[in-house]
């Protein structure tokens, strides 16, 4: 009886777990970042290793911003059910490609919750948190609070006034900026003075550049000809095809795949059935997206690429597919 009942127990926990998802993020550069989603901050405080739980939705918007703001964001659309709309535990790098510029990438899709050590667990809200620092009125004056939410982080100015000083903290994302301002009375003369002083510089006017002429594109010359010299007019041998397709097989992550998938498209073309067998080795659906929008310029027959359609599992893949496609037409 007890051995029934401990396996009820461990079933019934199994479906609750499966309820909800988490999503973990961290830096292998080290630099610390806030995780948003849907437009919500998540970490009070920046950090390099986040974990996201109680995830209930199929899917998120997730934007990451830097606590360096020379770093630019970086926004990624998670889907946390398969095929089989089972639920799954998400895991992201994030590392600079050879260009040196930040990208973010899947690491794992699992199933079960990992028990990484070394990581802020943070449960899912959709009130953000305010962290601005508690304000401490001057003796014999006032204090000002203006709070202000922009773009997940939250900003917080605090104005202090009193007969001698005004003082103005401005907090964004947890980075404080002090500005202070004493001035001093008498009967004869008045004398302001600040904590920091800023020299105009003289404006400097570049010379104007040379305006190049515009270039003239013949009516009757082919639109592909112009965006690309090589103009895919021809598909590649079915036998090397297969080759390919193999190589990308043997892949065992999904990063590898879809490298390997794009350096193969890269110096071929392919038709849209062949397309479509690629796109077929992939499990997730944003390396569908990302391979289909990747092979869309060495297709052979575009007027066929609707049926890359089928190969997605949302709808909102197919809208992204064909708002990409209309943008190259432009």
């Amino acid at each position: 009886m007890k051995t029934k009942l401990a396996i009820l127990f461990v079933f019934i926990t199994q479906i609750f777990v499966a309820q909800t998802s988490t999503i973990t993020v961290f830096s292998q550069e080290g630099e610390p970042f806030y995780i948003i989603l849907n437009g919500v901050r998540q970490n009070d405080s920046p950090s390099t290793n986040v974990k996201v739980t109680d995830l209930e939705k199929p899917n998120y918007l997730l934007k990451i911003i830097f606590e360096d703001q020379s770093i630019s964001s970086l926004n990624q659309n998670v889907f946390l059910l398969d095929y089989d709309q089972k639920r799954a535990n998400l895991t992201y790098n994030l590392k600079r490609d050879r260009k040196k510029r930040m990208k973010i990438s899947l690491n794992s899709f699992d199933y079960e919750v990992n028990q990484s050590k070394g990581v802020d667990v943070v449960k899912y809200h959709e009130v953000e948190n305010s962290i601005a620092k508690p304000n401490v009125p001057v003796k014999n004056g006032e204090t000002t609070n203006v709070d202000v939410n922009m773009l997940g982080l939250g900003i917080n100015t605090n104005i202090e006034e009193s007969q001698d000083n005004v003082n103005v903290n401005i907090n964004i994302g947890g980075l404080n900026t002090s500005v202070k301002a004493t001035t001093t009375s008498t009967t004869t003369s008045t004398t302001t003075s600040t904590s920091s002083t800023n020299q105009t510089k003289p404006l400097q006017i570049k010379p104007m550049e040379e305006v190049r002429p515009i270039q003239i594109i013949p009516v009757n010359q082919n639109f592909d000809s112009v965006k690309s010299a090589n103009v895919c007019k021809t598909n590649m041998a079915n036998a090397d095809f297969i080759k390919a397709k193999s190589s990308i097989e043997k892949q065992s992550f999904a990063d590898s795949k879809i490298k390997v998938a794009k350096q193969i498209t890269d110096v071929n073309c392919l038709s849209t059935a062949q397309i479509v067998e690629v796109l077929n080795l992939f499990s997730f659906e944003e390396n569908k997206l990302d391979y289909a929008k990747h092979a869309y310029t060495k297709c052979t027959d575009k007027n066929n690429y609707y049926q890359i359609n089928e190969v997605f599992s949302f709808s909102s893949s197919t809208d992204e597919m064909i708002e990409y496609i209309d943008t190259l037409k432009k």
